[in-house]
């Protein structure tokens, strides 16, 4: 993992990984935000999705806020 990096995978995370809406171990990197647009390519329903065939915005849970707030001032330099 790099500075400004941050993971949700489905073995180590559990509960946040199914609040987030993920159906596959992802990785967050907040040095490379980028603007996508809606549609197929960036946001098609994954095979076998539990929340059916519509794209689902998940949540970040609480116990990710560490690691996310971590990955945040990685990217603006602080400590």
């Amino acid at each position: 993992m790099f500075a400004g990096e941050f993971s949700i995978r489905k073995q180590q995370d559990g509960v946040a990984y199914t609040l987030a809406g993920l159906s596959y171990d992802t990785k967050f990197n907040l040095a490379k935000a980028l603007p996508l647009p809606w549609g197929d390519a960036f946001f098609a329903v994954a095979p076998g999705s539990r929340y059916g065939q519509t794209p689902k915005l998940g949540s970040l849970h609480p116990a990710m806020m560490k690691a996310a707030a971590a990955a945040m001032r990685a990217v603006r330099g602080s400590t």
